[in-house]
């Protein structure tokens, strides 16, 4: 028998991530960065766990890079999962189609671009 994963809050990413970019937006970060105060690494301190165990959120969250759409998308997926609506397979096809769409329609985008 399939033992069953613990999948994280879609509530806790969300709000560390909201909160990790509100953080990184405040006169009081931007001045102490600055200042050369290794803000990234205080942030990282605060934020140990969800640093940890999703870091490569953590780091887009705390450059500004999140994509809160594709977030959602993804976050919505594994909602799914979880109430057994659709299989891990399956929700990873679909992110993927809707990545593969994306980068094909930039890549397009791109070539015309070059084009003119």
């Amino acid at each position: 028998m399939e033992e069953e994963k613990e999948y994280p809050s879609h509530e806790y990413i969300l709000k560390c991530i909201n909160e990790i970019e509100a953080t990184t937006k405040s006169r009081k970060y931007k001045r102490d960065q600055k200042n050369g105060v290794n803000v990234f690494g205080l942030l990282r301190e605060k934020y140990s766990d969800f640093a940890n165990n999703y870091p490569t959120l953590f780091t887009m969250a705390a450059e500004g890079e999140v994509d809160k759409d594709r977030l959602n998308a993804m976050l919505s997926m594994l909602g799914r999962i979880q109430d057994k609506q659709i299989s891990e397979q399956e929700a990873s096809q679909k992110i993927s189609s809707v990545l593969l769409g994306d980068f094909v329609a930039n890549f397009d985008q791109s070539d015309k671009k070059s084009e003119e």
